[in-house]
């Protein structure tokens, strides 16, 4: 991301509608207001309860707020330099406090290489998308394996993924391999959807991290890790 969203933000910076202390010197920043089916205090809340606030280190600030690059980018959500910015415009509370919780396993890469190394989860991953690749062709999708064996985040495989194929296809043919089809963007990705999952969803849908991770041996370990960092 280029520094135009961050000049933004200093632009308008005197010009905050509300502002949240979430933990340490975390502050989610309500620069546009909320669709009226959004209650942000309920959102500040949910991320206090599934975010241990250790976990928060280093990440500075949250803004929500219609950012042109965001819509530019045809993204909901992005971490850049010690901030997350973000849409105010969701569905529901928990699709905004997902977004909010995806990106802050992006914080967490940067801020506590430290502790792990997403090497350690890397070959997990790459068996998973030889097997998606084969799953794929075996199904009529002549793909480039090329960008299978590629684990940084690549545009081309993106769209591959999400437009060509179809979520609900990877879903249907390969569900026993990823959490979520978007977790095979990257693996960088593959680390932030299970963070997503670990501390969030699992929560909020009642399932057992045992069994959402039942196939991702290594990624819950790691994400053990975090945990017994609290």
């Amino acid at each position: 991301m280029n520094q135009s969203i961050v000049s933004e933000s200093a632009r308008r910076s005197l010009k905050f509608r509300r502002e949240y202390h979430l933990a340490g010197e975390c502050v989610i920043y309500l620069l546009d207001g909320l669709p009226e089916h959004l209650n942000i205090s309920n959102i500040v809340d949910q991320i206090k309860k599934c975010i241990p606030e250790n976990l928060l280190y280093g990440l500075d600030a949250i803004y929500i707020g219609n950012y042109k690059e965001l819509a530019e980018r045809d993204v909901e959500s992005v971490y850049y330099a010690g901030a997350i910015y973000i849409k105010p415009s969701q569905k529901s509370d928990e699709d905004l406090v997902s977004d909010i919780v995806h990106e802050i396993a992006h914080s967490i890469e940067e801020n506590f290489s430290h502790m792990f190394s997403l090497s350690s989860i890397q070959s997990e991953f790459t068996k998973k998308r030889k097997t998606l690749y084969d799953i794929l062709n075996n199904n009529g999708h002549k793909l480039d394996k090329k960008l299978f064996l590629d684990l940084n985040y690549s545009e081309e495989l993106d769209n591959v993924l999400y437009k060509e194929v179809g979520y609900n296809k990877i879903n249907m043919l390969a569900s026993n391999l990823f959490i979520s089809p978007y977790a095979a963007t990257s693996l960088r990705e593959y680390f932030a959807n299970g963070f997503e999952n670990y501390f969030y969803k699992s929560k909020l849908n009642g399932i057992s991290v045992k069994d959402m991770f039942s196939t991702c041996p290594k990624l819950l370990n790691l994400l053990y890790t975090l945990t017994d960092s609290e």
